[in-house]
Formats: structure tokens, C-alpha cells, sequence
């Protein structure tokens, strides 16, 4: 299995709009444990987020800006890391319910199936290919020449 390079990614810039920095990108020991927790969260969100179309990570971005937007309309915690680490469990219990609604039986990134933005950049990349060199090599002094 491939390394889940973009979804960790990913899982890592919801994690940055909660405000929730994961024990990798602080080197400080304060609140180590429930970094280190929130981090193993990630890590889940991250797997989770493997199985999902584009559009429903895009969803769990948009739930945790929801997030953020609600807890700044309603009080001052949203700095705490223990508020935090909660919204980190309610967003990684969401994409486990979008991956069990929406997700694919083979990860994303392992994926040969073809989208149809695909089939049409396809389409569009061998009309160019086409129109810049003629496949056929037609002899030059035929009749058939002047129809390609």
C-alpha cells in the first residue's frame, strides 16, 4: 500500500483550521499527551480520508471553518487545546460517516478509475496531439494525400 502522502496533507490542514498543531510540529512539551492523542486522531482522519472523493474532503474542510465560525460567535475557547482536540474527535467521527456513505473500496491515491474531468482532458490533450502531427505518415506525391 502507498503512502498516504496527499490525504495526510490533507488531514493536517483541518487539523491547522482548528488551531489543533499536531506533536510532530510542536516541539514544546506542554500538553504532550493530548497532543500526542490528537495526533493519533489525525493519523485516523487521515485513513479515513483516503476512501473519499474530493468533494467530500471538501466537506470536512468546510465543517471544520463551521466549526471555528461557531465556537468564535459563541466564546473565547476555541484557543484551548482540549477544545481543540474535541472538534479534532467530532471532525474525524464526521469522515468516518462520509467515508461510510461515500467512500471507495480502494484508496484514492491507488485509484485507476477515471473521473470524467479525465476522460476529458484525455480528449482534449489527443485532438491538440492530432492537429500538431497527422498519426498516418501519407506519402507525399498521392491522391490520398490531399485528404489528410
Amino acid at each position: 500500500m502507498s503512502e498516504p502522502m496527499w490525504s495526510r496533507r490533507f488531514a493536517h490542514d483541518i487539523a491547522k483550521v482548528l488551531g489543533f498543531l499536531t506533536a510532530e510540529t510542536v516541539q514544546d512539551g506542554k500538553d504532550n499527551a493530548l497532543r500526542q492523542d490528537g495526533t493519533r486522531v489525525v493519523e485516523e482522519i487521515t485513513e479515513h480520508i483516503r476512501y473519499l472523493p474530493l468533494e467530500q474532503v471538501n466537506w470536512t474542510e468546510d465543517m471544520a471553518r463551521f466549526l471555528v465560525q461557531m465556537e468564535s460567535n459563541g466564546g473565547a475557547e476555541q484557543n484551548s487545546l482540549r477544545w481543540q482536540f474535541a472538534k479534532l474527535r467530532e471532525l474525524c467521527a464526521f469522515v468516518a460517516f462520509l467515508r461510510g456513505c461515500y467512500g471507495t473500496e480502494q484508496p484514492a491515491d491507488e485509484s485507476d478509475e477515471w473521473t470524467d474531468e479525465d476522460r476529458h482532458d484525455f480528449t482534449l490533450d489527443s485532438l491538440r496531439r492530432l492537429e500538431e502531427k497527422d498519426p498516418y505518415p501519407w506519402p507525399e506525391n498521392s491522391a490520398d494525400a490531399q485528404a489528410g
